[in-house]
């Protein structure tokens, strides 16, 4: 139940309640849901055992910090009101670790986010089709050199992806996620599910016309293939796509380079305000008033470090540094040899401690999902670690259950799927940290799906390591410092930071 109530409540919060009709949209069903979820997730807390994971007391703290970081300021009543704006989106980061016990949960909700892009696209076709141009799915401007503009139609959602490069950031980070549902020499469900969805999604970037959205596309397949076609391979694959993008015009007549909402300006005003307030930062939220022309960052790392101190961004920093070196860890450094050990981290633990703790345990009389049936002619009660897995979508003919105990259950999963679904997710988080790099996404409900779904596939490894929070704490601070040391850097090296 719970994980039912999370996807809805993510579907929900990605459209937002104002995409239903008056009468449900008052009666405020992401709230209602969420309280809902939050019920049937403390059933949960005692097996996930968050309690036992650093990222949940860096979850946790950053939501204390951003709420302090407001009261800092003075206004009480926005402090408030920074918890009732930013609780909702990071409490999809603790639904997701919760919930999410097994990788069909993760591929249901990869499901559900490309169905929230499917939907808000279609309404923006719609809308752009029908010449509706005061549809708020739609946001018009006016580009070019004065004299000679011309006017810009730029895809968008509405509520928390109302502008059109929080859509675009949603829509780079899901087309990773499809190749979760990817299944070896299985072209014809390969194409329905993974290839044409991923091409309608690509095709959505476009129409955002998001110049984050754009590199960060490029990003993630230059990242993508590099295990196959090595960098030099991947890097042509990748300038080739820059290239279609850049003949397609994708900016819209604006250059992917070009500066002209003074971005590097802003990040220097950014450092500039940090200065002043360098340990709770200026509030979520208030950089406009310090930038001098009512604009936001157009960086997440500058914005959370204005914004929230170098308290808070040491949350939010890691919470990000956690996931990535904790998927890192998933995934295989080398190929596996037909008699060679996988030296990943659920490997080894799957190795040191799964199979002696499944040697007494009730042996498993129905196969669940990700587990392939031995033949009839075979022992007809199969234990965790004698069954092979199979690709996901393809269960067991035998069990007609198995889609409902894969909801219900938590399943094992083999360390080489573990470690392939780390590696693809790792992917996604590089789109969603690119386009970070060029937009204002430090509390973007994209980066907190993200980071709970890594949260829930460090939780599949069984028997789970104990956490090295002192090494994680160096990771974090080595982190905070080099970002910091890198846009010092840039803005003093570049040359429109001076203009």
């Amino acid at each position: 139940m719970a994980f039912v109530l999370t996807l809805m409540y993510v579907g929900i919060t990605l459209v937002s309640p104002g995409a239903f009709p008056d009468f449900i949209a008052t009666l405020r069903p992401n709230l209602i849901i969420g309280l809902f979820a939050s019920v049937a997730g403390i059933f949960y807390l005692g097996r996930a055992k968050l309690g036992e994971l650093p990222e949940t007391y860096l979850g946790l703290g950053l939501l204390f910090s951003s709420v302090l970081s407001m009261a800092a300021t003075g206004w009480f009543g926005g402090a408030l009101t920074t918890l009732l704006g930013f609780g909702p989106i990071i409490i999809i980061f603790f639904f997701i670790a919760v919930s999410c016990t097994n990788l069909l949960r993760v591929k249901l909700l990869v499901v559900v986010m490309a169905l929230v892009g499917f939907f808000i696209l279609a309404q923006c076709y719609f809308a752009d089709s029908t010449g509706n141009f005061m549809s708020p799915y739609l946001l018009t401007e006016n580009v070019g050199e004065p004299g000679n503009l011309s006017v810009l139609t730029r895809y968008r959602g509405i509520g928390v992806l109302s502008d059109p490069n929080d859509l675009a950031q949603l829509l780079v980070t899901t087309i990773p996620l499809l190749f979760l549902w990817w299944r070896k020499g299985h072209f014809a469900s390969n194409l329905l599910f993974t290839i044409i969805p991923a091409g309608v999604l690509a095709t959505g970037i476009y129409l955002t016309h998001s110049r984050g959205g754009a590199i960060a596309l490029v990003a993630i397949i230059l990242f993508g293939f590099k295990d196959k076609l090595g960098f030099f391979g991947s890097g042509v694959v990748a300038a080739s796509a820059l290239g279609a993008l850049l003949a397609l015009n994708v900016g819209g007549g604006r250059g992917l380079d070009q500066d002209d909402g003074g971005r590097v300006g802003l990040w220097s005003t950014g450092l500039t305000t940090l200065k002043s307030h360098p340990i709770l930062g200026v509030g979520p939220g208030n950089f406009i008033n310090f930038s001098g022309t009512s604009q936001t960052a157009h960086n997440s790392f500058i914005l959370g470090l204005v914004e929230l101190g170098a308290i808070g961004y040491f949350f939010w920093l890691g919470m990000i540094v956690a996931a990535w070196f904790g998927l890192t860890a998933m995934i295989p450094r080398r190929k596996p040899k037909t008699d060679d050990t996988l030296n990943t981290l659920p490997h080894r633990a799957y190795m040191r401690g799964s199979r002696p703790a499944l040697a007494g345990a009730p042996q498993l009389t129905q196969p669940a999902v990700g587990m392939r049936m031995l033949s009839a002619s075979s022992t007809p009660a199969l234990s965790v670690a004698e069954a092979a897995p199979i690709g996901l979508g393809n269960p067991a003919p035998a069990h007609q259950y198995a889609w409902q105990q894969a909801l219900d259950e938590n399943i094992p999963v083999p360390p080489e799927e573990l470690g392939a679904a780390a590696r693809i997710v790792r992917i996604s988080f590089v789109g969603l940290l690119v386009s970070g790099f060029f937009l204002s996404r430090t509390y973007a409900a994209s980066l907190y799906i993200m980071l709970g779904t890594a949260l829930a596939l460090k939780k599949m490894i069984v028997p789970r390591p104990a956490p090295d929070v002192s090494k994680l704490m160096k990771k974090i601070f080595i982190a905070c410092f080099a970002t910091l040391l890198f846009l010092y850097l840039f803005v003093r090296f570049n040359g429109s930071a001076g203009r």
